[in-house]
Parts: structure tokens; sequence; C-alpha cells
């Protein structure tokens, strides 16, 4: 199969912003574009009665540097490489190793098999900015670019 047949098939996509189903349809005329917020791994589609898409498009923030609610609620979805009950696994085995330097390799470990299986795939990468003026400071984590308002704080 040559990259030319890849689309040739029907398939379904989801939640891409709706601007954008004009162009790719041009591209993708067998592409049947959706837009219905069910998430992988959160909701039940046969009792939904939907149909796993082919492509779910998600915008979220993917930096969770140490954060373990974050890891929690992704390895609850479909987000990465583990999920479900091996994703808690992960997340239990993760929070109890102490040492930084582990932690990292394990954490970069699991987003290289996340990237690599195509679980997830980075369509875009963008800079964020917070700007405060005294007496504000903010203590935000360097590499997440979610609304953490409770690090924002008053002198």
């Amino acid at each position: 199969m040559g990259k030319e047949d890849v689309f040739k098939g029907k398939f379904t996509v989801w939640n891409l912003p709706k601007d954008y189903w004009p162009d790719l349809q041009k591209h993708f005329p067998n592409a049947e574009f959706k837009y219905i917020m069910a998430l992988p791994g959160h909701a039940d589609y046969k009792k939904l009665g939907l149909e796993e898409p082919e492509l779910f498009f998600h915008r979220t923030d993917t930096s969770i540097k140490e954060d373990i609610s974050f890891f929690s609620y992704y390895m609850s979805g479909y987000f990465f490489s583990v999920h479900g009950e091996k994703g808690a696994a992960w997340v239990s085995d993760y929070a109890k190793t102490e040492n930084l330097e582990t932690r990292m390799r394990i954490l970069n470990q699991l987003h290289f098999d996340t990237l690599i299986s195509a679980i997830t795939v980075p369509l875009t990468f963008s800079p964020y900015v917070a700007a405060v003026r005294k007496p504000w400071h903010f203590d935000f984590f360097a590499l997440h670019a979610g609304t953490t308002f409770w690090r924002l704080k008053w002198d």
C-alpha cells in the first residue's frame, strides 16, 4: 500500500475545529468530520450509540511536569501508551520513586513510548507568556501551560 492509498477509505474524525472542515474535506473527501465531545477512555461509546473514531482531536497540555493529578487524569483516558489499570499502576510506581533523575527517565520513556506508538501525536507546540504587576508574583511550573491560578500569589 502506497502513501497515496492511505486515505482512500472512509474514516471518521472527531473534534477538529469546524473552521478546518471545508478545506480538509477537499483533500480527504472520504473523511466524515463530527464534533462529539466523548473523550476516549472517559465515555462508553456503545452506551452512547457511537463507534470509536479513527482520529480524535483534542487540545491539551502534555507538559505535566511532576503533577500527579495530571498523570492520573491522562492515565484514565487514552492520552498515553499506558492507561486504565496499567496507567494507575504506572502513576503509583512513579509516585514511589524518590530520585528525581530516575523519575525524569521514567517520564521521558512514557512520552517516548506514547509518541512511537502514535497514541498521541502532537500537531503543534506553542509557548505561553504570563505577566503580572507588583505586588503579585507567580510561581508557575516552568513547563506547564495550563491555567494554574492557585500558583498566583500576592506579596
